[in-house]
This record gives C-alpha cells, structure tokens and sequence, in this order.
C-alpha cells in the first residue's frame, strides 16, 4: 500500500514540529501499518480512494499521531513495546499469572492514544452504519 501521509501533510495540517524528514520517512510506513492493523486490515488503498475527505483526513491523523507516538517512545519495533501483561479469549483472562477481570493498559499499547481516538471517528462512521464495506 502507498504511504497515505506525507511530510508536508505531517507538518502543516497535523501540525508536528518536532520531527525532520529523516525521522518522519523512518517513522511513516511502520506507523501506517500498525493503523491497517488497528482497523483488522480493512483498511487498503482501494478502499481508502472511494472515502469523502473527512474519513480520509481521520485515518491520516491517525497515523501522524502514530508517528509522534513512536518518535515518543523511541518504538520502531515490537521489541520497544512493553510485554503484555494480560490477555483475553473468550470469557477467559489472565493478568500476570492470575484470573481478573485486568484489560492491557494503554501505556502497554503500541497505539497511541490519540490515534486510537482518531480512528474512533473512523469506525463510528465506517464499520456502525455508516460507509459500507
């Protein structure tokens, strides 16, 4: 899939100021792939043409914010994430060793939270009646 954000896109609609194209081009294709993940993989090239300019702009937002997120944390790789300490299948979940009701926290996410609220717009108005598949 092509890279959905660009610098000059990064920089004046986002808003970012911190980070130089170096960063941004090492940063932008990893952030872009964990938001298709986010979404379950639904989200490609194709469909992303066929979207009105306000879902475009959301999923864009969300992987800039992707990438402050990862510039952030210094987390390129699934190596920098923090280990998940719990996990759900089913009605089973275990949280470090024991049965509870824990969920992952988000500062043990990839994601960041921002994105995350970006693609909430997406997905109100993409996957709960809005756009259809």
């Amino acid at each position: 899939m092509k890279i959905l954000v660009d610098y000059a896109f990064f920089t004046k609609d986002y808003g970012s100021t911190r980070i130089d194209t170096e960063e941004f081009t090492s940063l932008v294709k990893r952030a872009q792939n964990l938001i298709i993940k986010e979404t379950n993989f639904r989200l490609n090239e194709d469909w992303f043409n066929v979207q009105e300019a306000a879902i475009q702009e959301f999923v864009k937002l969300a992987i800039c914010s992707q990438i402050e997120y990862m510039f952030e944390t210094g987390g390129v790789s699934e190596a920098t994430a923090s280990s998940v300490n719990s996990a759900r299948i089913g009605d089973f979940e275990y949280s470090k060793g024991t049965r509870s009701n824990a969920s992952i926290k988000q500062e043990d996410s990839q994601i960041s939270r921002d994105a995350l609220d970006y693609l909430f717009f997406y997905w109100l108005n993409v996957c709960e009646g809005g756009v259809k598949w």
